[in-house]
Order: C-alpha cells, then sequence, then structure tokens
C-alpha cells in the first residue's frame, strides 16, 4: 500500500509542487537511449520521465500502486503517449518490456527482503531476454535536516505561494530504517494532513 501521501487525492495534487525539478531523471532518459530500448516501465510512475521519455517514441508504461498519483499523471501534457498503470510491482499483469526503472528512493520502500525479492522476480517476469532493471538507492538524511533517532526534528519548512506549509519530522532510526512524518498545513482551510513513511536506508 502506498503511502498517503500518495493516495490521498489533495496531497497527490500538491507533491510534483514539492519537488519540481528532477535533473536525476536525465540519466535515466539518457540510458534508455543508450541501451536501444523500445519499451519500457517505471515504478510508482515518475511522470516526469515516463513523458519524456514517452515523447521519443518508446512504448512506457507507468507503473504505480497509488490510484491519486495516477489521476494526476493522466491529466499532464502529452499523458496520452504513456501506458498508466495501478498495480503492486511485485505482482504485475503479463507484460515485456526491454527496460524497467526504479527512480529515487523506490528500492527503498521494500523493507524486508521477501518484498524486496518478490520484487526482482516480478521484474524478471516482464523483462524480455537481455534486458535491463535499472535503480538507485539514496541517503536519505541529506532531505531529512537534523535526523535525530532520539527525537522529534523538524526540517525542511518551506511553503508554496503561501498557501500550504510543509515539513518533516523524523521520528525513528532503528537499525536499517529511518521513519519520518510530512505534515501539509493548508492555509485556506486549515486543514493538516499527514504521511508517515519509512524506508529502508539501503538497497535491499
Amino acid at each position: 500500500m502506498a503511502d498517503p501521501q500518495f493516495e490521498n487525492p489533495r496531497l497527490a495534487e500538491i507533491y510534483d509542487h514539492f519537488d519540481p525539478d528532477r535533473p536525476d531523471l536525465d540519466v535515466y532518459a539518457a540510458l534508455v537511449e543508450e541501451l536501444g530500448a523500445r519499451s519500457s516501465w517505471t515504478s510508482d510512475a515518475a511522470p516526469a520521465l515516463c513523458l519524456h521519455v514517452g515523447r521519443t517514441g518508446v512504448h512506457v508504461i507507468g507503473v504505480d500502486p497509488a490510484a491519486a498519483s495516477l489521476n494526476v499523471a493522466r491529466r499532464k501534457p502529452a499523458a496520452d503517449q504513456v501506458r498508466w498503470l495501478q498495480a503492486d510491482p511485485t505482482v504485475l499483469p503479463p507484460l515485456q518490456v526491454d527496460l524497467v526503472t526504479m527512480t529515487g528512493n523506490v528500492v527503498q520502500v521494500f523493507l524486508t527482503d521477501d518484498e524486496w525479492t518478490a520484487t526482482l522476480r516480478s521484474v524478471r517476469l516482464v523483462l524480455r531476454p537481455g534486458g535491463w532493471l535499472v535503480f538507485e538507492s539514496r541517503d536519505p538524511s541529506p532531505s531529512l535536516v537534523g535526523m535525530d533517532p532520539t527525537g522529534v526534528v523538524l526540517a525542511n519548512g518551506y511553503s508554496i505561494n503561501r498557501t500550504v506549509e510543509a515539513y518533516v519530522d523524523v521520528l525513528d532510526v532503528s537499525g536499517e530504517f529511518v521513519t519520518f512524518r510530512s505534515t501539509y498545513v493548508f492555509d485556506r482551510d486549515e486543514q493538516v494532513l499527514t504521511s508517515d513513511s519509512t524506508l529502508a536506508l539501503g538497497a535491499g
């Protein structure tokens, strides 16, 4: 199940505004060209990557378990050039693609060896012979400033057009995992929404 910030329609609508620039996706787009991939699927949709690659004529499938995030992606310009699919990456429908990508912290949402193994098996089933899986693992601490396992730490406070304030509290750092809470305060109606997330500190 996806975190509330991807499942809640109101949070999904503003998610891209808090992370508008994704220069990291340039690497993935270049790899599509370098590997000569004619078809690919991207886990957790990554609309910016899907739309960019889709415009080049590559058959792109954006896979995400969160319906709200997919609804936002489907309304973006040129979204009709991408096949958007709501699915758990560990249980995919029959597909055959040249390339599978997992951008950002995607691989770190799989918190157990069993989850990661199930995902790799699913990926193997959808890749054509000679296909590629491309992913990354990140250190989340730069985006969670002041991470402290002994208490709650406020970080990354900022606003969008003075209508939404967002900040992150680190709730726990234990062993190989970090748990944090994203809080969004909507000035218009004073609604406060939260989303808890846990990431593994390294790839599975």
